[in-house]
């Protein structure tokens, strides 16, 4: 028994250290700091977050969408003003970074920290918590309307 035990723990040992280097390798390549990067990839969800909405009813998909456009917008835009955006998803607490170079988007603060309270609900199964279709249209519209004042201006 002593025997397949420590066979277990060196192969286990093993599994993890192969999983640090794979890991390692993968993530160690660094975000690109081109906004225009982060503002394609950002279309792309919102382009698919449309589609979403047009042909579904997948609520959640929409508003996580949603949240990973203005988040990968936001931290383009923080990049193209020469800052290293936080390695985080609170798209309010981006926002309040970024306000310092255009105040006029104040307005934004209370629909993204909406935005961020339905993220969490959005990727995991939560008994009793329903996405409502008015949650994912005003996910959208916020999306939306933050990404053209960004974007365009």
């Amino acid at each position: 028994m002593h025997r397949v035990r420590n066979r277990f723990v060196l192969s286990l040992e093993a599994l993890v250290l192969c999983a640090n280097m794979v890991c390692s390798n993968v993530f160690a390549v660094s975000d690109s700091r081109n906004p225009q990067d982060w503002y394609a990839k950002a279309q792309a969800d919102l382009e698919v977050a449309r589609l979403a909405y047009e042909r579904t009813n997948d609520y959640d998909v929409i508003c996580f969408l949603s949240h990973q456009a203005v988040e990968k917008t936001l931290k383009g835009a923080l990049f193209g003003q020469g800052m290293i955006p936080d390695k985080s998803h609170d798209t309010a607490r981006l926002l309040d970074r970024y306000l310092h170079f255009k105040p006029e988007l104040k307005s934004f603060d209370i629909p993204l920290r909406r935005l961020d309270d339905l993220y969490t609900p959005s990727r995991y199964p939560k008994p009793g918590l329903e996405i409502s279709q008015e949650d994912a249209e005003k996910s959208l519209e916020t999306a939306d309307h933050l990404i053209n004042q960004i974007q365009t201006h």
